[in-house]
């Protein structure tokens, strides 16, 4: 199985959840992660880093998205890569989660090609409307 976590400041990872649930129906197996103002650092990066530590031990591949690089959610992910084998995508957007959570449905797909399909749909889902309807 994937298991999918969803890292980010504020509630953009519950937001993007719902906006997903809304195109795509329910997701099981994904959780949220959000860092608000004053929230302890040292918890968020406990907590997530058990989610993480918990899906690894029962043999889940687990796939983080994050919303920024260098941010808190991205660096307590990084933190926890010292002890876990996970794997982890920044620039969280709704694509790519819809792809994320479409694409392990899949029966046959290796992971590595899931990685590869998730990366791409973020990629392709940043368009600059004004040029695409002038072209």
């Amino acid at each position: 199985m994937i298991y999918i976590i969803l890292a980010s400041h504020g509630t953009l990872a519950h937001g993007i959840l719902n906006s997903a649930e809304v195109i795509a129906g329910p997701q099981k197996n994904i959780s949220t992660f959000v860092l608000n103002p004053g929230d302890s650092i040292e918890d968020f990066s406990k907590n997530l880093q058990q989610e993480i530590e918990m899906h690894s031990k029962i043999g889940d591949h687990v796939l983080v998205l994050t919303d920024l690089f260098g941010g808190s959610p991205t660096n307590s992910v990084i933190s926890a890569m010292q002890s876990l084998k996970f794997k982890c995508f920044t620039g969280m957007n709704l694509p790519m989660v819809l792809e994320a959570s479409l694409s392990r449905e899949q029966s046959d797909i290796d992971f590595n090609e899931y990685l590869r399909k998730v990366a791409n749909a973020a990629q392709r889902g940043i368009i600059d409307v004004n040029q695409k309807l002038a072209g």
